[in-house]
């Protein structure tokens, strides 16, 4: 009886330490964590699917916006429609239309199509060929405004200063 004992006690002891004894707790223990293991490869593989996706749409967004720069010669608000001198060439006249989705900043603020005056500054930022371009953003900055408060500074630095007069001290 004692050899028996120990024989059983051995080949129990051998199925533990090599792994052949047939025990369904590990197994299914085994079997949630390839689930969940999946689980997190299908989750990280979504992620990076959208990663590229949201690139890509960034690209795509990213279009580049060329730029016009000169002087207003009229504007007219009925055809929303503004003509500029280009700045480097004085012969050269542009005709840019318009949309609704146009933002405007005159002089620094928020303004509209009827503020803009001939003789401003503008810069002028759209999509796509000159010929057919689409505007995307208008910057305004009036002219007069700028060579006044050169002036104005010209003359503040001209003033002369008042100048201390010294007293002799007498003794």
């Amino acid at each position: 009886m004692k050899k028996i004992a120990g024989i059983l006690v051995t080949a129990f002891m051998y199925n533990i330490c090599f792994g052949q004894a047939q025990n369904p707790v590990p197994q299914a223990q085994n079997q949630q964590t390839t689930k969940v293991q999946t689980k997190q490869v299908e989750k990280k593989e979504v992620k990076a699917e959208k990663k590229e996706h949201h690139k890509e749409a960034k690209k795509e967004a990213k279009v580049k916006l060329e730029k016009f720069v000169g002087i207003v010669d009229s504007v007219d608000v009925a055809n929303s429609t503004i003509k500029v001198k280009n700045i480097n060439k004085k012969d050269d006249v542009k005709t840019f239309v318009l949309g609704s989705d146009v933002k405007i900043k005159n002089n620094g603020k928020e303004g509209k199509i009827d503020e803009i005056k001939p003789e401003s500054h503008i810069i002028i930022k759209y999509e796509g060929k000159i010929e057919e371009a689409k505007v995307k953003e208008i910057n305004v900055k009036l002219k007069k405004e700028k060579k006044e408060t050169k002036k104005e500074h010209k003359v503040e630095k001209k003033e002369p200063k008042p100048q201390k007069i010294e007293t002799p001290k007498t003794n």
